[in-house]
C-alpha cells in the first residue's frame, strides 16, 4: 500500500479536511493519510477532565495517553481507519 498524499493539519489544507470530515470538538485532526486503498485519519483528544464512571468523581490528574484504532465505513472507495490518541486519568485517592 503506498502512500499517494500525507496532510498535515498544519498546512493550509486543514479547513477542507474540516469540511468533508467534521470532527467533534472535542477532538483535533493532526494528520490525514491518503492512499490507494486507504483513508486514515489521525486525531487527538482534547479532554482535560474526566469523571469516574463508578462514584462520579471529577479529575484533571493525567495518567497516560495511548493509540486507539477504529475501523469505520468505506468513505467512498476507500477504507476508512481513525487512529485517536485518548487519555487515561487517575483519580484522587479518597480522603474519607
Amino acid at each position: 500500500m503506498k502512500t499517494v498524499s500525507v496532510l498535515s493539519a498544519k498546512d493550509q489544507i486543514e479547513k477542507v479536511i474540516k469540511l468533508l470530515i467534521p470532527v467533534p470538538e472535542k477532538l483535533e485532526i493532526h494528520e490525514l493519510l491518503i492512499t490507494s486503498e486507504e483513508l486514515t485519519l489521525v486525531l487527538a483528544s482534547l479532554q482535560s477532565l474526566a469523571s469516574c464512571p463508578v462514584c462520579g468523581q471529577e479529575t484533571r490528574r493525567l495518567h497516560s495517553t495511548y493509540m486507539r484504532t477504529l475501523q469505520d465505513l468505506p468513505w467512498g472507495s476507500l477504507r476508512l481507519q481513525l487512529h485517536v490518541q485518548v487519555h487515561r486519568f487517575f483519580l484522587p485517592e479518597s480522603r474519607l
